[in-house]
């Protein structure tokens, strides 16, 4: 059984603080607070990026647990987008935009971009040594 969340927002620019917390609220039970804390930052700036880039009325956001790691989907309904170049790729020097998916990149332990640039994936792994020590717990 897959335990997370999914959840429609407006892009509105409250949405990405809503997603967060959502986020935090399911992910905390599964990351290290360093974990978490980046995990979030990305999360934020996927759901920015569809805000201000994604078009349509309304993004979805979802997070689950695979195995050992941590999916986040985010998804919109605009036209996607094709990559120019590695996704890791810094932006050139002055420039005003272009940062979210370089800092997703740092942040997060992998992230994929799915349906043609309409839904970032950003994945983070669970530390193992985390895992077994809620696992004594229970």
């Amino acid at each position: 059984m897959r335990r997370g969340f999914q959840a429609v927002y407006s892009r509105a620019p409250e949405s990405s603080a809503r997603a967060r917390r959502a986020v935090i609220a399911v992910a905390g039970e599964w990351l290290t607070s360093n974990a978490l804390d980046d995990l979030v930052l990305a999360v934020g700036e996927a759901v920015a990026n569809a805000i201000v880039h994604g078009k349509g009325s309304s993004l979805t956001v979802s997070c689950y647990r695979d195995r050992d790691r941590v999916i986040v989907d985010v998804q919109d309904e605009g036209l996607g987008f094709a990559l120019k170049g590695p996704l890791i790729s810094l932006p050139a020097p002055m420039s005003q935009s272009g940062y979210g998916l370089y800092i997703m990149q740092n942040l997060a332990d992998a992230v994929e971009i799915l349906d043609d640039g309409r839904c970032i994936r950003i994945v983070k792994c669970v530390p193992v040594a985390f895992e077994q020590s809620h696992e004594d717990v229970v």
